[in-house]
């Protein structure tokens, strides 16, 4: 029962309203927990095709922690010889496509375009183009440039969703422990997987 000094009319009008708004607010809650729930099996999948294995330090001969991303190990220096161009370009691709794709199912525009071309993609800052890949690339420049703008996009992944990534170590980290993250978290409801 409404309680004013207005006419009665006014009343049933405005108590209309109020049951129309929170239909609507409800339908709206469901239609993004439907929305959520879509979105982590997207990401899920994304990460099952492009699985982020990370092998923690005094495993093997090699004594700091190796990032692989759908079996193609990515080393914390680009430059490395250790790896070769090929192994490089193919981790970048794979890379490239999962947060090309991360970005479209969550509807995080990035700020730099991917170019997505599997072992040669790239990505654009404004009209300039830079190579994710190391092969017949005669500017070191340019490789790294893409390699930072790749990692700015990253970041912009985690601080859309509100994930802080916080190392510990001096050093710049690695991308693939960002992105390991970020899946986690996404993917993760309060620590736990649900079987999505």
């Amino acid at each position: 029962m409404c309680v004013c000094v207005c006419n009665q009319y006014q009343c049933f009008y405005n108590n209309k309203n109020n049951d129309i708004m929170k239909t609507k607010r409800k339908k709206c809650m469901e239609v993004r927990f439907l929305l959520e729930v879509r979105q982590r099996k997207l990401i899920k999948g994304l990460s099952n095709i492009y699985p982020i294995r990370i092998t923690k330090p005094g495993i093997g001969t090699y004594r700091g922690t190796l990032y692989s991303i759908g079996g193609v190990h990515l080393p914390h220096d680009m430059h490395s010889v250790a790896i070769s161009d090929e192994m490089i370009s193919a981790g970048l691709g794979f890379v490239c496509h999962l947060v090309f794709m991360s970005s479209k199912y969550l509807s995080i525009p990035l700020r730099y375009r991917l170019i997505y071309n599997c072992s040669r993609s790239a990505i654009q800052d404004d009209d300039d183009i830079f190579p994710l890949f190391r092969e017949r690339v005669f500017e070191k420049e340019q490789f790294d440039r893409a390699l930072v703008l790749l990692d700015r996009n990253i970041d912009l992944l985690l601080r859309m969703r509100g994930i802080s990534f916080n190392q510990g170590v001096k050093e710049r980290p690695h991308i693939l422990a960002k992105l390991n993250k970020f899946i986690k978290d996404v993917v993760e409801i309060n620590g736990e997987d649900n079987g999505i």
